[in-house]
């Protein structure tokens, strides 16, 4: 599984680094761009992230990626710790992942028209 995580993670990267990622670093989290061209995407992206929201308060444990930022924001480092249950871990890293896809490369084509990443996520976590 780590292999896919790995290939999943520097194909994202990919993507937002060929032209089509978004950040702003006056938004909370850096995006994602609230002036997406794609207003059903844009709808899409907002309950997405809303449904995380409410699996993230059901259990917050595995939204270790945004305590790390705010941590990091206060000064504590940027240390970040998975759980030590194989099964949470990679739910941590699931839920990261797709914030990461949602926030920051959401507006990119392939992931806008297939879902090419989320369904990779799928693939290696799932």
């Amino acid at each position: 599984m780590a292999e896919g995580a790995d290939r999943l993670q520097s194909r994202m990267l990919l993507a937002y680094e060929s032209s089509c990622g978004f950040f702003d670093p006056t938004l909370p989290h850096g995006g994602p761009n609230p002036n997406s061209s794609r207003k059903r995407r844009a709808a899409f992206v907002k309950s997405e992230l809303t449904r995380i929201a409410r699996e993230v308060a059901d259990n917050d444990a595995i939204d270790i990626f945004d305590q790390m930022e705010a941590n990091f924001e206060r000064g504590m480092g940027d240390v970040m710790r998975l759980s030590g249950d194989v099964d949470l871990a990679w739910k941590q890293i699931g839920t990261g992942f797709r914030k990461w896809i949602l926030r920051y490369i959401g507006d990119c084509p392939g992931q806008n028209k297939n879902d090419i990443h989320t369904n990779r996520l799928n693939k290696v976590i799932f």
